[in-house]
């Protein structure tokens, strides 16, 4: 559940009513702003995220003209259990909407991380 804990910045649009809920979200982001979309993570026997709602839900706000929309797989059991910061409450979106978006800074560092693993074994 949502309330339980999320990513902070992170925006609560159901799968099953983003038909509901389409307008408070597409209200809240530009088309082009970077969305990463997750789910609770559950995770299977290798540890991968089960979870083909996030996937469908990244599909369905590319089709709806969102530019800069990025599936985070692993979702937010792995994100938690990295000990990484989490929201507990319904404040959905508050954080995104003052910019304080943590995912972001998380891939960010995971890319560079990658390109220098890439620079100093080559």
């Amino acid at each position: 559940m949502f309330k339980d804990g999320h990513i902070p910045g992170a925006y609560n649009l159901d799968f099953y009513d983003v038909d509901k809920n389409f307008s408070g979200f597409s209200g809240t982001f530009e088309k082009t702003a970077p969305l990463v979309v997750y789910c609770q993570g559950i995770s299977g026997p290798r540890n991968e995220d089960t979870c083909e709602t996030s996937r469908l839900l990244a599909e369905l706000l590319s089709t709806r003209g969102f530019k800069r929309v990025m599936l985070f797989e692993q979702g937010y059991a792995f994100w938690e259990n990295a000990k990484d910061p989490v929201d507990r409450g319904s404040n959905s979106g508050v954080a995104a909407k003052n910019k304080k978006m943590p995912v972001f800074s998380y891939f960010r560092d995971l890319i560079m991380l990658v390109i220098g693993f890439v620079v100093w074994h080559f």
